[in-house]
């Protein structure tokens, strides 16, 4: 996953830590197969910086290469869905990544709106 949307070093301390308060809040979500893990999609409940209201966004959703013509991603796009419905949030979701990054928003287009862009430099 870091390899496609890495934009900054790796921390496994933060990273082990953001896996488990996200499995314990009940906001990680995985697909499977019969050879095993081909997805998952870790959520956060956030605030816009202007104002209280919250929202469930995501900090990464990732399906292996191998089960990326498979329905797994509309599955994490589901999961996220209904627990946005049950917390009664709306749900934002994004793409962050320079890899295959058109191909990945013409998937999102497909399910989501589109209200925004990120950009960068350096």
């Amino acid at each position: 996953m870091h390899a496609e949307n890495g934009l900054a070093p790796v921390d496994w301390v933060s990273v082990a830590a953001q896996l488990r308060a996200g499995i314990a809040a009940g906001l990680v979500f995985v697909t499977s197969d019969a050879d095993g893990l081909t997805g998952s999609i870790g959520l956060d409940v956030s605030r816009h910086w202007y104002g209280p209201a919250p929202f469930l966004t995501d900090k990464w959703t990732f399906v292996a290469p191998r089960a990326r013509r498979t329905r797994a991603v509309f599955r994490l796009f589901d999961a996220a869905e209904s627990k946005a419905a049950a917390l009664g949030l709306p749900l934002l979701l994004g793409v962050m990544s320079p890899v295959d990054t058109e191909r990945k928003l013409s998937l999102y287009r497909r399910r989501f709106k589109q209200v925004g862009g990120i950009f960068a430099r350096g």
